[in-house]
């Protein structure tokens, strides 16, 4: 380190020279040969048209904490600050008696020149589509976990060891296996946005850790092997280490199919790629956009990448499209985050255009934009057409819909801490005027490891169990494990109980409270949990919005409603989940009229 330190005091800071952008010029790394892994980095960066570039490779790589930064030296006298992890890569990655010819984004694009980034962004895809093949950088021997069970394990494809029992030791015993493929698992790489379009476009994929170069269908193949199918190992989804090598399971399948597809000119549509980029991580929220849009068959022109475009207004945007595209399926999507949630400002984002910068807290229900999920869509408001209205210059959606009921109870997380007796009570009293099936069905998913309510206890204990959460008829408790555990956990975890001022049972958002509303509107799949809001607060607390690419901003204010409302998230409401409260003959629409309802 001291030597690093020497070494950037006596060079000056390196100053990218401007790309020709006529002649599609890109920047190339020539990273220098060195007899030791200790030697401090020193590489040439020079420019040259793409078409024309010699033999080189793109290293894909997670960013890392951008604040911990390492000196490199950069065409003899000059230095440059990288992240530890991209510094870490090209270390190991150096040969002993050669050059080596590199492409990194955060060395050969100028990240301060916004027209630059723009251009380089857009065109990122085709230097992947370039390269000899994509370096997955996966880390090195500092890390505190060993890699060599991983080498063990990728060796072990003949081993007669009992693949069963392989994945049930992998999920429950914390032995050298176990926790190197946890270890693994928690790699930033696998859950970062930009390295989707990085593996999509590649010639050939490899991952590298440390001096190891890995094959990457031997990495796919080790995560194959993984694959929880039997009912024995649902004890092993149920611990931490379980549901992340769960996760790693999903991201590396989903990668693996996005590739296949993309080799097969199978493009991804717009609905698809947002659902998908959600799940990604990235350090600016426009990537959740641009490091995804190359994968579409037509590249909107509103959604070329530009850096001075604010975050609201290219979700906005994005919310646009896809309203024209889908419709109100989208409005699923919107979940309002809690107090201590994540994403952006909730009084900068329109409630009706989804926060794409985090992660849903909850599995999105049967019928939404997500890739994984599994049975039938559900139809709450498949009776009429999709009725809405909305203009670019306005920050109000309209819609037509029926306020179906209000939210009176929540548990647990809601505001009303009842205890077990009272909650068995309270519930139980008003499930008896409907089929024990149906109560069973909206409440089996609930059933978890963390401790259950005494009256999901006693649904779980009754006679008939006809109904699972996913529509699926089902014998017993065990048949359920076997087939739909997993997903259901997933799809309810973070979602609480809630009762209809109507008596029906269901699950609410995570920022839902009691007095929340329940709206059906045509056209959108499944309930809305939405909140009132008055035109005066309202104003006071989101006097203005970010609305357009240019970060202008207008007053949501001249309106003719009273009140507003602002959509909660997506529910789970039993007994109305096919239509009933829309459909004209149900006795339970008798009094649902459809209105007009404002959503800001």
């Amino acid at each position: 380190m001291l030597k690093e330190k020497r070494a950037r005091s006596r060079y000056g800071t390196y100053k990218h020279k401007r790309l020709c952008h006529k002649r599609s010029e890109i920047r190339l790394i020539r990273l220098k040969a060195a007899k030791a892994i200790r030697d401090v980095v020193h590489c040439d960066v020079f420019l040259v048209p793409l078409e024309h570039a010699p033999r080189f490779e793109a290293i894909s790589y997670a960013w890392g904490n951008t604040s911990d930064l390492r000196p490199i030296g950069i065409n003899g006298d000059k230095h440059m600050l990288v992240s530890k992890s991209l510094e870490s890569a090209l270390r190991y990655l150096r040969y002993q008696g050669k050059e080596r010819l590199l492409w990194a984004d955060a060395i050969c694009i100028n990240q301060k020149d916004i027209p630059e980034k723009n251009k380089a962004v857009s065109k990122m895809h085709s230097v992947y589509q370039r390269a000899e093949r994509a370096i997955v950088w996966l880390g090195s021997s500092s890390h505190p976990w060993s890699f060599q069970p991983i080498l063990d394990a990728l060796e072990d494809e003949e081993s007669n060891e009992d693949l069963f029992t392989w994945r049930c030791q992998i999920l429950t015993k914390p032995h050298r296996r176990a926790r190197a493929i946890q270890g693994f698992a928690k790699l930033q790489w696998f859950f970062r946005g930009w390295v989707v379009q990085e593996t999509c476009f590649a010639r050939e994929v490899i991952g590298q850790y440390g001096k190891h170069a890995i094959p990457w269908r031997q990495i796919e193949h080790m995560v194959d092997r993984l694959s929880i199918t039997a009912s024995g190992t649902m004890s092993g989804i149920m611990r931490p280490e379980g549901r992340l090598i769960l996760r790693l399971m999903r991201v590396v399948s989903t990668l693996r199919n996005l590739r296949e597809h993309h080799h097969k000119m199978q493009p991804m549509d717009l609905a698809h790629m947002m659902a998908f980029s959600r799940t990604r991580m990235t350090s600016d929220p426009r990537d959740k956009v641009f490091a995804f849009v190359n994968l579409l068959s037509k590249i909107p022109s509103s959604l070329q990448p530009d850096y001075n475009r604010s975050t609201p207004g290219l979700f906005r945007e994005v919310c646009r499209l896809l309203l024209d595209e889908i419709g109100l399926k989208l409005l699923a999507e919107c979940e309002a985050p809690t107090n201590t949630g994540p994403g952006i400002s909730h009084c900068r984002m329109l409630s009706w255009v989804p926060d794409w910068s985090y992660t849903r807290q909850c599995e999105p229900f049967p019928g939404g934009l997500s890739l994984t999920h599994l049975g039938e869509s559900y139809r709450a408001g498949s009776y009429g057409p999709a009725s809405f209205v909305y203009s670019a210059d306005s920050a109000i959606l309209h819609l037509t819909g029926s306020i179906f009921a209000t939210v009176v109870f929540l548990e647990p997380g809601g505001q009303n801490q009842l205890s077990d007796g009272v909650l068995q009570h309270t519930l139980w009293e008003n499930v008896t005027t409907r089929c024990q099936e149906a109560a069973a069905g909206t409440l089996l998913s609930s059933f978890t490891s963390s401790g259950c309510p005494a009256f999901t206890n006693h649904i779980l204990r009754m006679e008939h169990l006809d109904r699972t959460f996913e529509g699926e008829k089902t014998d017993d408790l065990e048949s359920f494990h076997r087939a739909r555990w997993p997903q259901n956990l997933r799809r309810v975890d973070g979602r609480s109980i809630l009762l209809t001022s109507k008596g029906h049972l269901g699950w609410a958002p995570p920022a839902a409270v009691v007095g929340d509303f329940i709206a059906v509107f045509p056209g959108c799949h499944v309930p809305l949990v939405l909140r009132r809001v008055h035109v005066e607060r309202f104003v006071d607390v989101n006097l203005v919005v970010e609305h357009d690419a240019c970060g202008c901003t207008q007053a949501i204010c001249g309106a003719e409603e009273s009140a507003f409302y602002r959509i909660i998230g997506e529910a789970y409401v039993q007994g109305i989940m096919e239509g009933e409260a829309l459909a004209s003959t149900d006795e339970l629409s008798k009094d649902n009229k459809l209105e007009e309802i404002a959503i800001v």
